[in-house]
């Protein structure tokens, strides 16, 4: 069984790739704001995914890390605003427990940031309308656990780090054991692939889960209804002494 530091220090570990930013292990002399940025990255995301260990009964599998999200927060489907406590929705205190401090990791000096960003930081809009349907129904936040089925930042080398590309499937492929790990570390938590391309690398996995949309190219409203009936159905099963479907097994 892996371990949370164990995890993480794989995550760290891994080796530099063409057109892809590790955000734990990587400085960027541009936009990150000093030598220090993936060390609170790494921060970052130990305070978020140590307090969800033993509680999750969600694990939400998207496609990529974005360069609005994880690739300066460190917390996947999660943004700058929102770990400043300068999103509209959500605070800090949903995504780590009482006393944990967050930081943002870009540089609020950099010219080619906007004057909302520099003063803010980033806003990730894919991650607004998960976290929209997360605390619309009411579900605790450290019940669910947002990860990326590949778990580092793809770029577009011709348009720059703060550009996104959808990752190959080789890409995915090669790097579906951190997804393996996240099952290890939250067993209990039911499986949601959010996209399709989620959804074909929890097939290579063998991993049992649920499929929805992904909010982004006019799928906002399929995706929040979909995973609003998943939510909804746990915290019934919940309510009523049931328990989150195991993650051992395959199928769907």
């Amino acid at each position: 069984m892996v371990s949370l530091s164990r995890f993480l220090s794989l995550l760290e570990a891994e080796k530099r790739v063409e057109a892809v930013f590790n955000p734990w292990a990587e400085f960027d002399r541009v936009y990150d704001i000093d030598g220090r940025a993936p060390a609170i990255r790494r921060q970052n995301l130990e305070g978020y995914l140590r307090p969800r260990l033993g509680r999750a009964r969600h694990l939400l599998i998207a496609e990529g890390v974005g360069y609005q999200g994880a690739r300066f927060s460190g917390i996947p489907l999660t943004s700058e605003r929102m770990i400043l406590g300068r999103h509209p929705v959500v605070r800090p205190i949903h995504l780590v427990s009482e006393g944990e401090s967050l930081a943002r990791t870009s540089n609020p000096h950099h010219p080619g940031l906007n004057a909302r960003q520099q003063r803010d930081g980033f806003a990730e809009p894919t991650a607004t309308i998960l976290w929209e349907v997360i605390l619309t129904n009411r579900i605790n936040p450290f019940e669910v656990v947002c990860w990326n089925i590949f778990p580092l930042h793809p770029y577009d080398p011709k348009k720059g780090a703060l550009s996104n590309r959808t990752p190959t499937k080789g890409e995915i492929e090669r790097a579906t054991r951190y997804t393996a790990m996240m099952i290890e570390l939250f067993p209990t938590a039911q499986i949601t692939a959010v996209g399709a391309k989620a959804d074909w690398g929890l097939k290579l996995l063998g991993a049992a889960h649920r499929s929805v949309a992904h909010p982004a190219n006019g799928h906002k409203r399929q995706f929040s209804i979909q995973l609003t009936k998943i939510l909804g159905e746990e915290h019934v099963r919940a309510r009523h002494g049931g328990s989150a479907t195991t993650n051992r097994g395959c199928g769907r």
